[in-house]
């Protein structure tokens, strides 16, 4: 039982350095732990990288929502994908502390049988049992988040390598749930992705109801004519799409998102 709480603690993002370690960006089975036989190390090692990329999300989100990014480098699109990360991150975490109740619970059941009994053979047979419940019901519990778990550090890992903000994050987070269609995986970047159209949502009707544009980041596709680089108003200028309102404000399709659903 001790070897699932520490499980339950890499799963968490923290390794003692005992029994899991850290290697090359990701937790392993610490070596020389003759304790465990095969299948129970190719359950763990399955499970194991999911603390790895879940402290990766937990550091990113904590990174543009309340560290240093936070004060307006990361733009509202990028804030708007880490509240949907973290709502799914919470969902991972109430995960284990069912899981933990679980473990507790078996811990439990295992030393009332051995007071009952007072019978060693048993209470070892009854013991052995309660783990491989224990780690029947993790696996069970957590195979959801061996998808979506990764499908989310992608994202976030894409956002973070190419600077990506405002629509070019709508467009990502819709061709990554597109991708995965009918699947776990697909369901958990649609929750993300109504977080991202939201923002959009929000500024589209600030500007269409009351003539407001809250875009502190330049993100919005409607920007004020000044504002606009001379690269992008030869552009938006040449550009039978384009159209000029009124105020000195441009409607700027290379910024609008090609898709966008509800």
């Amino acid at each position: 039982m001790v070897l699932h709480h520490e499980l339950l603690l890499a799963l968490a993002g923290h390794v003692g350095g005992e029994v899991f370690v850290e290697r090359d960006g990701t937790f392993v089975l610490a070596d020389g732990l003759p304790l465990l036989d095969c299948s129970e190390r190719v359950a763990v090692g399955d499970l194991l990288p999911l603390g790895a990329l879940y402290r990766d999300l937990d550091a990113f989100v904590e990174r543009h929502l309340c560290g240093a990014l936070a004060a307006g480098a990361s733009g509202l699109y990028v804030r708007a994908l880490c509240r949907g990360i973290d709502a799914e991150l919470d969902a991972y975490r109430h995960a284990l502390v069912v899981i933990e109740d679980a473990c507790k619970a078996a811990s439990a059941d295992g030393l009332a049988a051995i007071a009952a009994r007072a019978r060693a053979p048993a209470s070892a047979a009854e013991a052995e049992v309660s783990a491989g419940l224990s780690m029947v019901r993790m696996q069970h519990e957590l195979s959801d988040y061996r998808a979506t778990i990764p499908a989310l550090h992608r994202l976030a890992a894409t956002v973070d390598d190419e600077c990506l903000r405002g629509a070019r994050v709508l467009e990502l987070v819709h061709a990554q749930a597109s991708a995965h269609a009918r699947t776990p995986t697909g369901a958990c970047l649609r929750r993300v992705l109504r977080h991202c159209n939201a923002t959009l949502l929000h500024q589209a009707r600030g500007w269409m109801l009351h003539g407001v544009r809250f875009d502190p980041h330049v993100e919005f596709f409607v920007q004020h004519a000044a504002a606009i680089s001379g690269a992008i108003r030869d552009r938006a200028a040449s550009s039978s799409a384009s159209a000029r309102g009124e105020r000195g404000l441009s409607l700027i399709h290379i910024s609008e998102p090609t898709r966008r659903t509800p």
